[in-house]
């Protein structure tokens, strides 16, 4: 390839078209401290100058004491091109940094960049790339090139860059994959940039993405408003000074080493020391500072300091990275593999911008490529979290159906009991033995009379089979609820059976009856022992067979009960005689079972057990009567026109003077049994109201 020698540029066996553009950065004529025009190059200029040669950009070449104080320092460069192609235009390529500049071809001005003047307050910097399209009318073409750097950098970046000419359609195809290359990084970096910190604002227990897409922002404005873009943002506004771009190029580089360092600390935070990370924020803290309020010069200057901290903290991730490797942390090897990438651009960067090296920059290629793999690894992330979820998943509904079951045996042992505690004001009643069984013939409830028959407590007895129990000689036969038996007269049977218990056997006839207790359909058998009095067996076999007989007709009216108010009871002739005429058979199934002197006594006890039971509800979970009353679901909760919510039904059973004359006391025992199987505090309330419930029973 050819080079410039003392000035001039030899081209006559080059071949644009087949070889390619040519560079044209060293060995200018230089001209230091002046600004020169193409009349100003006479013979006898010429003649008596001592020319010398350099590269172009003013701060490779001028660094002397005189200008170490110097605002801005100026020069022309000469260049002579023989042998050029005149078939085709040509292009020069020239990238500028911070400077301003003016060009001339064969003494025509053809480029004026910036705004060059010897008083600092009037000139105005620029940095962009321009493509200065001419075409040479003869094989010998002169380049004359005025160059003012407004403030002096000793790392040697401030000024013309590199130069090139080439073909126009070269040149141009080239600069235009280079924007477009520029333009495909800093749109990646803004995406992926903003896709981290969504993540983070759906998930902030993990900092990761908020650091790295802070991290990626950064980069992408730095590559808008910096050589390593060919200055992007020029393309979409000129008219910003290169100095404001230069300070946002210094500001962006710096705040993004905190970003990464934070970044590397929350994806290894065993690995990373938190004094580190805190020196690093408060050090790159002062150098923004500094870097925001300091002048041009002093800028530059801080700049070049602050690659000290640069380069500390790419040891430092090396370091941590490959500690990390070493603990086997997952993916650490990727991420080692992607910071030793960047490390190696960052110094190269580093290199660059001291002025030592004139490769490309390399970080926000890099970048890219750490984005590719830290995407992978996230990606892995994400898929072993979904299986993790579907297994957590499984795991709930297995662990929900597990549940299901549980409550469902925990529902049906309150219901036994709740069954045992309305049964046992029936059951105790009665001399004879007595039990009460499903229609599979398993035990539910039984009274003392039947424990003493058997020789074992109903907690050894409740949901055993009967014939686990007694050893009967007959086959007992089943009896299906049917409520057709009351009007059959079929609602019992008997027959008379020898039973076997704890080594002696008892003739006793044997009486089953149906039963239907809310929603459970029981049988109740009574085992007649003849020396035992006959007459409790009658009084209970009326009371249930009354029980019966009236249990279809409530359930028919049930329904209209619950909404009707008063008025349309009034204005409903027969749905007051059906009211009427089970009020009447109530009482009488009340008198088999309660004296009258009794009732009064019971009332008082239902209003106590119901008064203890809302205390002892309040004790245990805060909440109010209201609330017992609608999650019991015993009690209708009405809301009144004030808003407020009211149990009025629970409130007339909490005053023994408005009690009914009709309660429903298996409301009062169901009342009593959900706050004592649901709770196991111990305290006097509890201990009271089981005291009140056992009174009750005894006597019902």
């Amino acid at each position: 390839m050819p080079s410039v020698t003392c000035g001039i540029l030899l081209l006559n066996s080059w071949n644009f078209e087949s070889h390619g553009v040519v560079s044209c950065n060293r060995n200018w004529e230089y001209y230091p401290d002046r600004l020169l025009e193409p009349n100003d190059f006479s013979p006898s200029f010429l003649s008596n100058v001592k020319v010398t040669y350099a590269d172009p950009g003013i701060c490779k070449n001028m660094k002397t004491e005189s200008l170490e104080n110097t605002d801005s320092v100026f020069a022309t460069y000469r260049l002579i091109i023989t042998g050029i192609d005149t078939v085709s235009s040509k292009a020069l390529r020239i990238e500028c940094q911070t400077c301003a500049y003016r060009l001339w071809i064969d003494g025509v001005e053809y480029c004026r960049s910036g705004v060059i003047s010897r008083t600092p307050s009037r000139a105005k910097s620029r940095s962009g790339i321009d493509i200065i399209a001419f075409h040479p009318h003869k094989k010998q073409v002169e380049i004359i090139l005025q160059e003012c750097s407004l403030w002096y950098t000793y790392s040697g970046n401030s000024g013309i860059g590199p130069i090139f000419l080439g073909n126009e359609s070269q040149v141009r195809n080239g600069q235009d994959k280079h924007w477009i290359f520029s333009h495909f990084l800093v749109t990646a970096l803004l995406i992926v940039g903003f896709y981290n910190i969504i993540n983070y604002l759906n998930r902030r227990k993990d900092r990761c993405p908020l650091y790295f897409g802070l991290f990626c922002l950064l980069l992408s404005i730095n590559m808008l408003v910096s050589a390593s873009s060919g200055w992007l943002f020029q393309l979409l506004n000129d008219s910003f000074s290169g100095q404001l771009l230069y300070r946002i190029d210094v500001i962006t580089i710096m705040m993004s080493i905190p970003c990464f360092v934070m970044f590397l600390y929350s994806f290894y935070p065993m690995d990373n020391y938190r004094f580190v990370l805190r020196l690093s924020q408060i050090i790159t803290g002062l150098f923004i500072v500094f870097a925001t309020v300091l002048s041009n010069k002093a800028l530059s200057v801080t700049f070049e300091l602050f690659f000290t901290v640069i380069i500390t903290m790419i040891i430092y991730s090396l370091v941590v990275s490959i500690h990390a490797v070493v603990k086997k942390r997952p993916d650490s090897v990727w991420i080692l593999s992607g910071i030793v990438l960047m490390s190696l651009a960052g110094i190269n960067d580093v290199l660059w911008g001291m002025g030592i090296l004139h490769t490309p920059i390399l970080v926000p290629s890099a970048t890219l490529i750490f984005v590719m793999i830290y995407s992978v690894l996230i990606s892995r992330r994400f898929s072993r979290a979904f299986a993790d979820a579907e297994q957590l998943s499984e795991e709930l509904v297995e662990n929900q159906r597990l549940r299901e079951k549980m409550m469902q045996h925990v529902r049906k042992e309150q219901d036994l009991r709740q069954i045992q505690r309305r049964l046992t004001e029936l059951l105790h009643t009665v001399d004879e033995p007595m039990c009460a069984v499903y229609d599979t013939d398993e035990i539910v409830f039984c009274n003392r009379a039947f424990e003493e028959l058997a020789g074992l407590k109903i907690d050894q007895m409740s949901g055993k089979l009967l014939e686990n129990v007694l050893s009967v000689n007959e086959q007992i036969p089943d009896v299906k609820f049917d409520p057709k038996l009351s009007e059959k007269k079929e609602k019992l049977l008997k027959w008379t059976a020898t039973i076997d218990s704890h080594g002696k056997s008892t003739i006793c006839e044997v009486i089953k009856i149906p039963l239907e207790l809310e929603d459970e359909q029981l049988s109740v058998m009574i085992f007649k022992v003849p020396e035992i009095n006959n007459a409790s067996s009658i009084s209970i076999i009326s009371f249930i067979d009354a029980l019966n007989t009236n249990r279809e007709r409530i359930q028919s009216i049930e329904d209209v009960l619950r909404n009707a108010t008063p008025d349309v009871i009034l204005v409903n002739p027969e749905l007051n005689r059906e009211l009427k005429t089970i009020d009447r058979n109530l009482e009488q199934i009340g008198r088999l079972l309660v004296d009258d002197k009794k009732i009064e006594t019971k009332k008082k006890l239902g209003s106590e057990i119901l008064n203890l039971s809302i205390q002892y509800w309040t004790e245990c979970t805060g909440k109010t009567k209201t609330d017992l009353a609608r999650e019991s679901d015993l009690w209708k909760v009405h809301i009144n026109q004030d808003g407020w919510e009211r149990a009025k039904t629970l409130d007339r059973y909490l005053d023994s003077k408005t009690f009914p004359s009709n309660p429903r006391w298996n409301h009062i025992t169901k009342t009593a049994d959900y706050v004592l199987v649901r709770f196991s505090t111990d305290s006097s309330l509890r201990r009271r109201l089981e005291e009140a419930l056992q009174q009750l029973q005894i006597i019902s």
